[in-house]
């Protein structure tokens, strides 16, 4: 019995080791947690209260920070009828408070963490919580694209060569990752976990840099942060958002910094103010007038077409096939690829003649997210589909070189990667979620993990946890056999 007892002391003593990581980790009920708040005021474009630390304790709803505002003096007073504020009275550098009040021009909003909220909603530690008087329309004012065009349906082309091929490609990126700059969207795409180590440096590579990119890389970057798992609710994301909406140098950027841009914006569908300077129709129009007489769209305006820029733009412009001017423009620049395809079946870099495995990638992409037959004649060339002529460039290591007999290569893998997944599900690759729809993005300071504000524990505490309680429950039970064989031992000694 002592032994049986010593036994379990030994579990609760294993079980208790690991349980402060677990407090660590999760919000302590009651403890006073900290976020920053604003009120800004669209029409005048002016800060009535930036960036404010605010601390709190207990529940608090997106309402009640009115009251925090009040009893920091932050504002003078508010009046509110049923949870909905009517007016507020803010102070001023000198003389007295001044009243605004909610009418037909103006109104008040709240959103947290770049998401239009509703005032119940409750406020989480390291929130970014920003009260806005803005115009009515401004809420009904964002532009989202469609739903995918295509349903995202097994491919009729899809095959058991095409499923190994698409294996060996992501293996190939986790063994070469340190070369990769889509990796993480790669092994998105196809439903694979990315690397830890390499999601943490990317994660790093953004707080550090503060967004001060261009154009081009913002993007890129609000794909790969969408495909670690993040949304518009992430403060640091938010944020790239935002300066990503203002960027100068959409026409500089050309074909691909454009269609980098509606990638990025519409990988989860998130909603962008038709008033911001890189409004979706704005990119669209930008992307239209890169458009040749021969269907084909050059890298910038006045250049000629290429296919790589038409596979790029197609892609992009695959959400928005309902409207008259896309349609046309989609239409005609699939008879552009057709037309530009060479006669052993690839696809040439402007200004070359030896075809680019990446670029046939890139063309695939566009076809399986507009949902165009990939494997009928138009595309097919001396008996081989698009499909058969990518599955030639994958080297013996699992990797894609760029053409035959070359090499394998980080950015011709991970984009023959992104295509066969686009082909398998026919859909376009860049699209996480059909039914994400986040709105107008505020800005934001901190990567605030995990998403929506839970307590994360991590894996290590977990696997920690879990052996020390099994270590437990196995002693346990060892001992009560223990004692069990013991006591029929003893019983049989005495007869």
């Amino acid at each position: 019995m002592k032994r049986l007892l010593a036994v379990l002391l030994c579990a609760v003593l294993c079980w208790a080791a690991v349980l402060p990581a677990f407090a660590e980790e999760a919000d302590v009920p009651g403890e006073e947690a900290s976020f920053f708040i604003s009120f800004y005021n669209v029409l005048t474009e002016e800060y009535w209260v930036e960036n404010q630390p605010m601390s709190f304790s207990g529940d608090v709803r997106l309402y009640d920070t009115l009251e925090l505002l009040k009893e920091s003096e932050l504002i003078a007073d508010y009046y509110s009828y049923e949870n909905e504020p009517l007016w507020i009275s803010f102070f001023q550098e000198e003389g007295d408070p001044v009243r605004v009040e909610s009418n037909s021009k103006g109104m008040f909003a709240v959103r947290r963490n770049g998401v239009i909220s509703t005032l119940e909603q409750p406020v989480r530690e390291g929130d970014i919580v920003e009260w806005l008087f803005c115009p009515p329309e401004m809420l009904q004012s964002s532009s989202q694209p469609e739903e995918p065009v295509p349903s995202g349906g097994p491919s009729d082309y899809w095959s058991e060569s095409a499923a190994q091929a698409l294996t060996g490609g992501g293996d190939w990126l986790e063994q070469h990752i340190t070369e990769c700059r889509f990796y993480i969207v790669a092994m998105g795409s196809i439903g694979r976990t990315a690397n830890a180590e390499k999601v943490n440096s990317f994660l790093q590579e953004i707080k550090q840099s503060g967004g001060e990119e261009e154009l081009l890389i913002l993007a890129e970057n609000v794909i790969r942060l969408s495909f670690c798992g993040y949304d518009g609710a992430n403060a640091e994301l938010s944020s790239l958002l935002m300066k990503l909406m203002q960027a100068p140098g959409l026409e500089e950027s050309g074909a691909r910094g454009g269609s980098y841009l509606l990638y990025a914006y519409d990988c989860r569908r998130y909603s962008v103010p038709n008033s911001a300077v890189n409004s979706r129709d704005q990119v669209i129009s930008f992307l239209l007038s890169l458009q040749n007489g021969d269907g084909g769209f050059g890298s910038q305006k006045g250049m000629e077409s290429d296919p790589e820029s038409t596979a790029l733009v197609l892609t992009a412009l695959s959400g928005y096939s309902s409207r008259t001017e896309v349609a046309e423009a989609l239409e005609t620049g699939v008879e552009y690829l057709a037309s530009a395809q060479l006669e052993e079946g690839g696809f040439a870099a402007k200004g070359e003649e030896e075809p680019s495995a990446e670029i046939l990638a890139r063309v695939l992409t566009a076809l399986s997210s507009l949902g165009r037959d990939i494997g009928g004649e138009r595309f097919t060339r001396q008996g081989k589909s698009l499909l058969d002529q990518l599955l030639l460039c994958q080297n013996m290591d699992g990797g894609f070189s760029v053409r035959l007999e070359t090499p394998s290569s980080a950015s011709v893998t991970e984009q023959a990667v992104i295509a066969l997944s686009s082909v398998k599900r026919n859909r376009n690759p860049y699209h996480i979620s059909s039914s994400t729809k986040n709105s107008i993005p505020s800005s934001g300071h901190t990567m605030k993990e995990p998403l929506q504000g839970q307590a994360e524990v991590h894996p290590a505490v977990i696997a920690a946890g879990a052996a020390a309680l099994a270590a437990a429950i196995g002693g346990a039970a060892w001992g009560i056999r223990w004692g069990i064989r013991k006591k029929r031992s003893h019983k049989s000694d005495l007869s």
